[in-house]
């Protein structure tokens, strides 16, 4: 499961500067319309669901300067997905700023665009790698109220550059947030996306309401030519810059893909599919162009485009389920990463379009039993699952090791089998010492799959056998349990005692049964916890600490006396006491119900006196609060007083 994190700063100052700029139009030449259709091919797709319902990430997405995935989000975040697919969220401060374009700012921060054209001022937004979220006002006039700010990318100058549809201008904002604003010299034009040419200079897509769209170009200095789009019904979206040295665009209105070269010849490639609806466009690391479309009409819905330099352009239809209509960009794993929308149930999700040859793959290793005795051959199995869109079955040989001293059978390898999308193959681990060694697999891949590594972590105890001396991991039954002084004993889930345990050295106990006294003599650190841990006699403890007692049953009593002087907080939360609750003549504070730590069930009375701690300790010397108690409540002498409140006492409290 992944987190989710509040922005925690917002920065309102910043100086604004209008300038009017003189603009030189150039006529675009004519290019011809072309486009060469190729056979539909199918994709090898990794899709990450998102951890928010109704996400909708269908803006912008990049790649920061932390080698992560950003995109913008339609719950009003910004999202980092690492390339492994861990997802964080992070809320904008400001309410419905709609995010829309993400890029890599050259602060070592991600910029992105607030596209809401109800909110006046609009908001340019600065993300730090760790989720630090700050936002620039850009107080312009515009036709209708708001700015609509939408694209973004980073200019050659160090400083982000960005477009303001509604007011028709073409933004500046230093990494300091000082704005600048360069009106367009057709004033009915709509700025839509921008990015960096390898010339130097911005280059923006305009579309314009009687649809003669237009290319815009920046320079760093404010000059600004556009480029009208030949034909008619041009509407020109997305625009990137090429491996070819030009720039590409999506268009909507001619359905095509449009390229222009620095100095503004424009060729338009037809996309074979009618009424494909390109949307954003991205340079691939394979040396071609990539596109997101989406055409309501097709069945089951949306298309991943592809155009060589050339032209020649090849569409994959995408599995129902799959929204592609958003964002696209490369990653740094060399993959191509789109957003996918919430619409009907589907999207909601990152893709990933795996380009290299060879499927993705995850491989998990278990062992069973586990916990196992030592000596004794646990099976483990290995799981190699390929999670490609059109998964195959996995071939091929993987190998085992361990952290431990122990050995595997056959080598420590086996030959996978299996169908589907998963095989599996199993060896024997034996181990004669007790510890927790760490297994790991390891798949080498085949023609089809990927290599990948899998850990798990691994139990071995020593069985318990009459009386016994605990130095390690034990489990199984046993009658009386010694823990040494100096040694440290961990029991296991699942073992019985049926006899006592005495405790000189550290001991750990969870989902262990003790049908006796568990006894503790100046001991190290003491945890027993588990609500399956059941005590059917007394828990004493005498001296050393600390105490940590949790969630567990006692049949008997409970009594802790002489700690050693320590401010270190010792916990007695959610007990199940049949008998008596005696915290007396210790020099450490303890927590017995409350500030997290669930209230106990006591049986008989409850008694916490004589208690001093240390010197210049000023809180508390107890916290006894939403404690159960059938008997009396006693809190007397102690030093500093105890803090006692939220208590249901069936007899006296007395406190003092």
């Amino acid at each position: 499961m992944m987190e989710r994190r509040l922005a925690m700063s917002r920065l309102v100052p910043l100086v604004l500067v209008l300038i009017g700029v003189a603009t030189i139009a150039a006529a675009a030449p004519v290019g011809p319309i072309s486009g060469t259709a190729q056979a539909e091919t199918t994709l090898n797709i990794t899709e990450f669901p998102l951890p928010s319902p109704n996400n909708s990430p269908d803006g912008g997405i990049a790649v920061g300067p932390d080698g992560n995935l950003w995109f913008t989000s339609g719950l009003n975040e910004i999202g980092r997905l690492t390339p492994s697919g861990v997802v964080t969220e992070f809320e904008i401060p400001t309410t419905v700023a709609d995010p829309y374009a993400i890029t890599a700012g050259p602060d070592g921060n991600l910029w992105f665009t607030e596209s809401n054209p109800n909110h006046d001022p609009g908001n340019i937004g600065r993300i730090t790698p760790s989720g630090q979220i700050t936002e620039f006002p850009v107080s312009t006039t515009a036709f209708m109220g708001g700015s609509n700010i939408l694209g973004i990318a980073a200019g050659s100058d160090g400083n982000l550059w960005f477009t303001i549809r509604e007011a028709n201008k073409i933004g500046r904002i230093t990494p300091s947030g000082v704005v600048t604003e360069f009106p367009l010299p057709t004033p009915t034009n709509y700025p839509q996306s921008i990015a960096a040419g390898p010339d130097g200079n911005l280059w923006f897509t305009e579309d314009e309401p009687d649809l003669t769209g237009m290319i815009g170009r920046i320079t760093t200095s404010g000059v600004i030519t556009q480029f009208l789009i030949p034909g008619s019904f041009a509407e020109p979206g997305d625009i990137t810059a090429g491996p070819d040295g030009n720039m590409w665009f999506t268009d909507q209105g001619t359905n095509s893909i449009g390229r222009i070269t620095p100095d503004g010849d424009i060729t338009e490639f037809a996309i074979p599919v009618a009424n494909a609806q390109p949307a954003a466009i991205t340079a691939g690391p394979d040396g071609n162009l990539w596109f997101t479309e989406f055409n309501p009409s097709l069945t089951p819905g949306t298309q991943i485009g592809r155009i060589t330099p050339s032209g020649d352009i090849t569409e994959f239809l995408l599995p129902a389920g799959i929204n592609a209509d958003g964002g696209i960009t490369t990653g740094p794993d060399g993959n191509i990463w789109f957003t996918e929308s919430y619409d009907n149930g589907a999207g909601n999700k990152i893709g990933r379009i795996n380009l290299s040859a060879a499927d993705p793959t995850q491989a998990s290793v278990s062992c069973s039993p586990d916990p196992v005795a030592a000596g004794t051959a646990s099976t483990c199995t290995a799981t190699v699952t390929d999670t490609a869109f059109r998964p195959v079955t996995p071939t091929g040989t993987v190998s085992f090791s361990s952290t431990g001293p122990g050995s595997f059978s056959g080598g420590g390898s086996c030959v996978l089998s299996g169908s589907g999308p998963s095989a599996s193959c199993q060896v024997t681990y034996t181990q004669a010492v007790t510890g927790e060694p760490t297994v790991s697999v390891g798949y080498g891949g085949d023609a089809q799959h990927l290599p990948i590594t899998g850990t798990a972590a691994l139990t071995v105890y020593q069985p318990l056998k009459g009386n016994s001396t605990c130095t390690g991991l034990y489990g199984g039954t046993g009658q009386n349990v010694t823990v040494p002084a100096g040694a440290t004993c961990t029991l296991i889930a699942g073992t019985v005692v049926t006899g006592h345990v005495t405790d000189d050295g550290t001991l750990t106990v969870s989902g262990v049964t003790i049908d006796g006294n568990l006894q503790a003599g100046n001991a190290g650190p003491l945890t027993v916890s588990g609500s399956s841990t059941v005590i059917g006699g007394n828990l004493q403890v005498q001296g050393g600490g600390p105490v940590t007692i949790n969630g567990i049953t006692i049949g008997g009593n409970l009594q802790v006396q002489q700690l050693a002087s320590s401010t270190s907080q010792n916990l007695i939360c959610g007990v199940q006491l049949n008998g008596n609750l005696q915290w007396q003549d210790n020099a450490a504070p303890v927590v017995i119900g409350g500030l997290g730590c669930a209230g106990n069930s006591v049986g008989g009375n409850l008694q916490v006196q004589d208690n001093t701690m240390p010197s210049g300790y000023v809180r508390p010397a107890a916290i006894i609060e939403d404690n159960t108690v059938q008997g009396n409540l006693q809190s007397q002498n102690n030093t500093p007083a105890a803090f006692v409140s939220g208590n249901t006492v069936s007899g006296k409290t007395q406190t003092s």
